[in-house]
């Protein structure tokens, strides 16, 4: 077992027994992992190698904030989620190439946004919009690791909170960020509600 695949099943095993400072740090340990292992290289990213672990490392990143959220450790929860923006903000311009990459990242500092509680989200959320309209392909960049696997992780948060999210937000990319604007921010208040993340893969 690799050091990524060890360190997420660590977080999932913390988030099982509520312990979600300890949940926390690992999914912090993995995203950073996963980021590391990818070489961030213009040829890479074109030819799709290194949307993986990009995609699965921002998500964990993702993922650790929740967790502090959740653990109710306000220093932690700011100071992961601001430098998951910086992070997200350093791919998009060291080599996301395509317009519609840049809606996501827009999307992504949203999502940091609204779990880190900066305020500020569906301003970010909005400045996607554009470069979602105009993509030609929606179809086949919201299958993308770097598209699909943070969508999963929203779609875990709606598991918890006795939902599910719509299967087209998964094959289109302007419903998926309308529904980060009006429906995410209230779907996430709920998970804080509960109380707990319930990141067991589907079956």
């Amino acid at each position: 077992m690799d050091e990524y695949t060890e360190l997420g099943k660590e977080a999932a095993g913390r988030l099982e027994q509520h312990d979600y400072a300890g949940a926390g740090d690992y999914f912090t340990f993995a995203g950073l992992s996963a980021i590391g292992a990818s070489k961030f290289t213009e040829m890479e990213v074109e030819s799709g190698f290194g949307r993986l672990p990009l995609g699965g490392g921002v998500t964990d990143m993702l993922a650790a904030v929740v967790c502090y959220r959740l653990a109710g450790d306000d220093e932690r929860t700011t100071r992961r989620s601001k430098e998951g923006i910086l992070l997200v903000e350093d791919i998009r311009d060291g080599f996301f190439a395509d317009p519609v990459q840049n809606g996501l990242a827009h999307e992504l500092t949203g999502d940091f946004r609204l779990f880190g509680n900066l305020g500020g989200a569906v301003e970010a959320y909005s400045q996607a919009v554009p470069a979602y309209e105009a993509c030609d392909n929606p179809i086949g960049w919201a299958g993308e690791p770097e598209f699909d696997l943070p969508l999963i992780l929203g779609g875990r948060i709606a598991r918890t909170v006795g939902t599910s999210l719509d299967s087209s937000l998964f094959g289109s990319l302007t419903a998926r960020i309308e529904f980060k604007q009006t429906e995410f921010p209230a779907l996430f208040e709920k998970l804080l509600d509960v109380g707990h993340l319930d990141y067991r893969s589907e079956k």
